[in-house]
């Protein structure tokens, strides 16, 4: 079950995430628009850093980098790694724990870090403020170091500002907390990832069978058209003059048959693409909800033996379409159409 998310500014309900784990919020409250990564933690990382540390008695300055690596049910891996000061760990999960990252999006990646909560346990991952991704900081700290360039270079000093102004554009880079969201690539030698390509594997084949039973329903439609058209047509060839028609006609109730079976065979064929969407649904979930519940490599090989056996039937069914592009008032109608 997908879960509800909360404004991280004003706790106000948002909404409930897209069926892959994204969504792209506003909260009516707040004006503001947030983006959603929704998923389940396969992975996670956190280590302090020292910034300034001399000795025990003298005050010091550490931040905590933090690695999140989240399977979405979309069966895409997301990365989300970002830093925050202090040196105690505020963010407690583990893997398996549900967990929903919320962020405002620069373009097609993210502008800034808002909030992170973990649906398992309920905690909530309070921000000082929103963390800017590196792109982003460089930009808008990067335009205030160009224009204070620009206005040394007015007074004639531009020459002894500007490296300095580099050196602390590079060092502020070093010290400022930033986020990164990549997607990374999967690794055949990780079994966890190496089981996640499978699932992505699955979650094509799924997608081409969904393609499949539209395009069948697609063709369906028309078939349905050109067996009225027929029918409409043979009925005023009737209504003139049986005998002068009579090899026409027969045409007519010739395609109209062929046009009968394709469909029936087409219904079966989408009849047989829903059973197997089903089937792979079920062990997506199963692999989704705990990856011991699936058996993906054996599922794998019924499943392409089936999807074969479902390519056969269908090359099989081409000899009626053949026979359907034979038929000359089919033809005739297709050329008018």
């Amino acid at each position: 079950m997908l879960p509800s998310i909360h404004c991280p500014l004003c706790q106000r309900s948002l909404g409930k995430v897209h069926s892959d784990g994204s969504g792209d919020m506003e909260c009516v409250s707040c004006r503001k628009t947030f983006s959603i990564l929704y998923g389940k933690l396969s992975g996670w990382q956190s280590k302090r850093e020292a910034m300034l540390y001399l000795n025990p008695h003298l005050p010091s300055i550490f931040k905590r980098h933090y690695e999140l690596r989240i399977t979405t049910p979309g069966r895409v891996l997301k990365r989300c790694a970002f830093s925050i000061p202090g040196q105690r760990d505020r963010l407690p999960v583990r893997p398996g724990d549900r967990v929903s990252i919320i962020y405002c999006r620069w373009g097609d990646g993210i502008r800034q870090l808002v909030g992170i909560t973990n649906h398992t346990s309920g905690n909530h991952l309070r921000l000082p403020s929103a963390i800017p991704s590196l792109p982003f900081w460089f930009a808008t700290y990067g335009s205030l170091c160009i224009g204070v360039v620009l206005a040394a270079f007015l007074n004639g000093v531009g020459m002894v500002v500007m490296p300095w102004a580099a050196i602390a554009l590079v060092l502020c880079a070093r010290s400022a907390d930033t986020v990164q969201l990549t997607t990374p690539l999967l690794r055949t030698h990780v079994p966890l990832e190496s089981r996640l390509l499978a699932e992505q594997q699955l979650f094509e084949q799924k997608l081409y069978l969904e393609q499949r039973v539209e395009a069948l329903r697609t063709e369906n439609q028309s078939h349905q058209d050109w067996m009225r058209q027929l029918r409409s047509l043979r009925g005023k060839m009737l209504q003139v003059s049986t005998s002068l028609y009579t090899t026409r006609v027969h045409r007519i109730e010739n395609a109209v048959r062929l046009l009968q079976q394709r469909m029936h065979h087409n219904e079966t064929l989408t009849e047989k693409y829903h059973q197997t969407i089903k089937l792979i649904e079920i062990e997506l979930e199963a692999a989704y909800v705990d990856s011991h519940l699936a058996e993906l490599e054996q599922f794998k090989t019924d499943l392409f033996r089936r999807l074969q056996e479902l390519k056969t039937i269908e090359e099989s069914h081409r000899n009626l379409w053949l026979q359907l592009e034979a038929n000359e008032e089919v033809r005739r109608l297709s050329f008018e159409g």
